[in-house]
């Protein structure tokens, strides 16, 4: 059985060769009763049962290109793509929406109309496997009812009064992923700003799988102490702790970083506030008041200088260079990568691979900090005179930031720990 139900599958790959060359993340795979494809749009939470008699099927899967970036289909023979978006009454107003939209030299018309035959038949066959969709099935499910609820049910109200809708992008010459990509985020923009509560073309940025993305502290193994002892650390620090502990990467960075900035304010303040306070209670403070007023002078100093020096400071003085090295120890080989993210920022490699303690030792604080101070700037000031780069909220830099967490989640925590000592 397993035999012949290769012979199957193997026929029916020949029958898609033009959907397969065009879709290199789909597979046809053998399965009872059945062959499938699973993998479309690159998505494995859909497959599509394959039946030998469906040619309208075949036909719609051999015209188009399913792109994994967008919820949509390409039709080949038509250069147009075909976003899938739901069903929709036949009396909505979407559906008289129609415009020529002009980008970087040229007119693409624009409309919200009736889904294509060949989405329909993909709808009409396609299967959830179970497992959840970043993408929502790629707004599939809607259209499956549809037309499911139309071969059993007729003349119901759900198919008398609806309409299997997609919006049309016609004038694209080529699939051209990132021109359509651009082109996409543009009409985005545009639409909502006439029409706040226009749909939106969904991107989909798919994560760099080469990448790890593992941003959690390894769980301590052997020890736990019997009794903890709770310092009574600042309640602001502590809502900025619990923000950081959930949310994107982006997000997480920048409370994580708050953190420093907030501690690092109060912290220079407390010890300049120490080191007046020993100038004057000086026993001979009354009878030297120059150099009093000097020591005075050189403590308020501190004060001046900017929050990046500050937090370097604290950081050095709350953070254990070993602790720090059993964490990036594990992930030499993310630290000790050039990486440049979507956007043209480029995070330096923070250790070499043959990087031992007594060197990261030495090192560590000046190349961490800096790190930190950089990619924050990245993040919150963009393409301002001081930043010429940026981090772009791309999925791939969420997976490429994300190993930064671990150790910026140590220090933050040395910090709200320490730092008032």
């Amino acid at each position: 059985m397993d035999e012949l139900r290769e012979a199957q599958a193997n026929y029916i790959r020949a029958k898609l060769q033009a959907f397969l060359a065009c879709n290199p993340e789909a597979q046809v795979r053998s399965g009872e009763p059945d062959p499938s494809v699973i993998r479309p749009w690159g998505e494995e939470a859909i497959e599509i049962p394959l039946h030998g008699e469906d040619e309208e099927l075949f036909e719609a899967l051999n015209a188009v290109r399913l792109p994994p970036r967008f919820t949509a289909i390409w039709h080949e023979d038509t250069v147009e793509l075909e976003v899938i978006y739901t069903v929709l009454e036949k009396e909505s107003s979407l559906l008289e929406r129609r415009f020529e939209f002009r980008y970087r030299g040229g007119s693409y018309l624009c409309q919200f109309g009736p889904s294509s035959p060949r989405l329909r038949a993909i709808a009409r066959s396609v299967r959830p496997t179970g497992t959840p969709s970043r993408s929502d099935y790629r707004n599939l499910l809607p259209f499956y009812r549809f037309e499911h609820t139309l071969e059993v049910h007729p003349d119901s109200d759900f198919v008398s009064n609806g309409m299997p809708a997609s919006f049309w992008i016609g004038g694209i010459t080529s699939y051209d992923d990132e021109f359509i990509r651009d082109l996409v985020r543009s009409l985005n923009f545009h639409m909502s700003y006439f029409d706040r509560y226009t749909p939106s073309i969904l991107i989909h940025e798919e994560p760099d799988a080469s990448l790890r993305v593992d941003d959690l502290h390894p769980p301590r193994t052997g020890y736990f102490p019997d009794t903890l002892s709770a310092s009574d650390v600042d309640q602001h620090l502590l809502i900025l702790w619990e923000s950081a502990r959930q949310g994107d990467p982006f997000l997480r960075f920048i409370h994580y970083y708050q953190i420093l900035e907030y501690a690092g304010f109060y912290h220079v303040k407390d010890k300049v506030r120490r080191e007046i306070e020993r100038a004057i209670a000086a026993p001979d403070a009354v009878s030297r008041p120059d150099r009093v007023a000097q020591q005075i002078l050189d403590a308020m100093s501190t004060e001046r200088r900017n929050d990046e020096a500050k937090i370097n400071e604290m950081i050095e003085e709350c953070v254990d260079p070993q602790e720090m090295w059993d964490i990036m120890n594990g992930s030499l080989d993310v630290f000790s990568q050039e990486i440049e993210l979507d956007g043209g920022f480029v995070l330096p490699a923070l250790v070499s691979d043959s990087t031992n303690f007594g060197d990261f030792a030495q090192n560590w604080n000046k190349q961490f900090s800096s790190a930190l101070h950089r990619v924050r700037n990245a993040l919150v000031h963009a393409r301002e005179s001081r930043q010429s780069t940026t981090i772009a909220p791309t999925t791939a830099n969420y997976t490429r930031l994300s190993p930064w967490l671990l150790p910026l989640s140590q220090t933050a925590a040395r910090v709200m720990l320490y730092s008032k000592l």
